[in-house]
C-alpha cells in the first residue's frame, strides 16, 4: 500500500509573531525580551484563573513567537516566508489551487515551523517524535515515488513509499523514537537529511505549455524559461526542507544528550591516554636515573674502536699454574709423575719448576710455546675470540659507551 500521508490539514498559523508580541519588524533583541516578559506576565495562566484555557493557549503562542524571533536564523527565515506561513488557503504563488499530485510544497512545510506543535517530548501520537517523524516519512515517500515514476536508477529498490514498511531497503533514514541511539540512528539521520536534495521535477511550476504548432525557436525559448522556473522552485524547496531539519534538530533532546555523551567518552579516552603517557614517561625517567647512578667498571670503559687493540694487548702467558687433566695424564703415561720410581730422582733433589702457557679465552694451558701458538691458529680458538669481542662490544653499547 502506497503512502497517502498528507500534512496540509495541520494547524495553520494565523497571527503575526510581531503583532503577537506588540513589536515592530525592526525590533532589537532587548525590545523583544522586554515585550515577551510583559506579554508572558499578562497572559500567564496563574494570572488568569478565570480563563485558564484561553490564557494557556495565548501564553504558549507568545512563548513560541519569542523562541522564533529571538533566534537570528529562524527570525530571518520567518521574515522571508511570513506571508506564505500566514496564508490560510492552499494556493500556489500564482493564486491557483494546488494539485494534490505535486505532493508537499514549501508552503505546506512552513506550517511545521511552529514550536507549538512540539510541546510534548514523548512517543505519543501528538508527541515530538511522531509529529516530526510523520513529516519526514511523507517527504521520503514522495521522493522515492517521484524517482520511480521518472525511472531514475536504483529507486525501484527502495520502499520508502510503502506505508508501514520496516526494513533495510529505505533510501532515507528514519527519525526514530525518544529512545533511539544517538550514534547509530539520530546522528546518521541528521547527517543525511541536512544534505537533502529533491528529485522532484517541479514541472507544475512551468510558466508555459508546449504546443505542437510551435516552431523550434519558440520551443527552445519556452524550455529555457520553464527550466529556470523549475530550478528556482527546487532551490526553494531544498532550502525549506534543510531549514526544517535544522529547526527540528535544535529542539531534539536526543541531540544534546548524545553530544554530551560523546564528549564524555572523548574526555575519558583522553584521560586514559594521558595516564598511559605519564606512566611511560615515569618509566623512562627511572631508567635514565638508574643509568646515571650506574658506575662502570674499568674494563667497560674502553672506547669501542680500541676494543680490538686492547684485547690484543692482554698478556696471555701466566706462570706457575697447575696442569690441566690432559697434561697430567700425559705425564703419568710417560712416567714423569705418579707412583713408582723416577729415574734420577732423589729426596734431596729439588723439584723442577714447570713453565706453562695459558689461553685465557679458551681457559686452557699448554706445556710449550709451540703448543700454544698452534692452538692460537685453530678454528676453535679464533671462534672463541670473535665471540668474546662481540660480547664486549654489545655490553659497551648497552651501557651507552659507543
Amino acid at each position: 500500500m502506497k503512502r497517502t500521508l498528507s500534512i496540509r490539514s495541520t494547524i495553520i498559523m494565523k497571527q503575526d509573531y510581531y503583532e503577537l508580541l506588540g513589536v515592530s519588524v525592526q525590533a532589537e533583541d532587548s525590545e523583544l525580551k522586554k515585550a515577551y516578559r510583559k506579554a508572558a506576565l499578562k497572559y500567564h495562566p496563574d494570572k488568569n484563573p478565570d480563563n485558564v484555557d484561553e490564557s494557556t493557549r495565548i501564553f504558549a503562542e507568545i512563548k513560541a513567537a519569542y523562541e522564533v524571533l529571538s533566534d537570528p536564523q529562524e527570525r530571518a527565515w520567518y521574515d522571508s516566508h511570513k506571508n506564505q506561513i500566514l496564508r490560510e488557503t492552499n494556493v500556489d504563488d500564482d493564486g491557483e489551487d494546488l494539485d494534490e499530485d505535486i505532493g508537499i510544497t514549501a508552503s505546506d512545510l512552513l506550517k511545521f515551523f511552529d514550536p507549538n506543535l512540539y510541546r510534548r517530548y514523548d512517543d505519543t501520537v501528538a508527541g515530538f517524535y511522531k509529529v516530526a517523524g510523520r513529516v519526514f516519512e511523507s517527504l521520503a515517500a514522495e521522493e522515492v515515488a517521484s524517482g520511480k515514476s521518472q525511472g531514475l536508477d536504483d529507486y525501484n529498490f527502495f520502499n520508502d513509499d510503502i506505508e508501514g514498511y520496516v526494513g533495510e531497503d529505505l533510501k532515507y533514514p528514519v527519525f526514530g523514537s525518544g529512545h533511539s541511539d544517538y550514534e547509530k540512528i539520530v546522528r546518521e539521520f541528521y547527517a543525511n537529511w541536512s544534505n537533502f536534495s529533491t528529485v522532484k521535477s517541479f514541472s507544475w511550476k512551468d510558466h508555459y505549455r508546449y504546443a505542437s504548432s510551435m516552431d523550434r525557436r519558440t520551443r527552445r525559448a519556452i524550455e529555457k524559461t520553464n527550466k529556470k522556473t523549475r530550478d528556482n522552485a527546487k532551490k526553494e524547496y531544498n532550502e525549506t526542507v534543510r531549514s526544517f531539519v535544522a529547526f527540528v534538530k535544535k529542539r531534539d533532546p536526543r541531540v544534546k544528550k548524545g553530544v554530551d555523551e560523546l564528549e564524555r567518552k572523548r574526555k575519558e579516552k583522553a584521560k586514559i591516554e594521558m595516564e598511559r603517557r605519564n606512566e611511560q614517561l615515569r618509566l623512562e625517567r627511572e631508567k635514565m636515573k638508574m643509568n646515571e647512578n650506574f658506575e662502570l667498571q674499568d674494563w667497560q670503559k674502553y672506547d669501542p674502536e680500541d676494543l680490538e687493540k686492547a684485547f690484543e694487548g692482554i698478556d696471555i702467558t701466566k706462570q706457575n699454574r697447575s696442569l690441566d687433566e690432559d697434561t697430567i695424564q700425559d705425564d703419568m703415561t710417560n712416567g714423569r709423575i705418579g707412583g713408582g720410581d723416577v729415574a734420577g730422582s732423589d729426596s734431596e733433589e729439588e723439584e723442577e719448576e714447570v713453565e706453562l702457557f695459558e689461553c685465557i679465552v679458551c681457559n686452557k694451558t699448554f706445556k710449550s710455546e709451540n703448543q700454544f701458538l698452534a692452538h692460537e691458529k685453530s678454528k676453535k680458538h679464533k671462534k672463541e675470540v670473535t665471540l668474546l669481542k662481540r660480547q664486549m662490544m654489545k655490553e659497551s653499547r648497552d651501557l651507552g659507551l659507543d
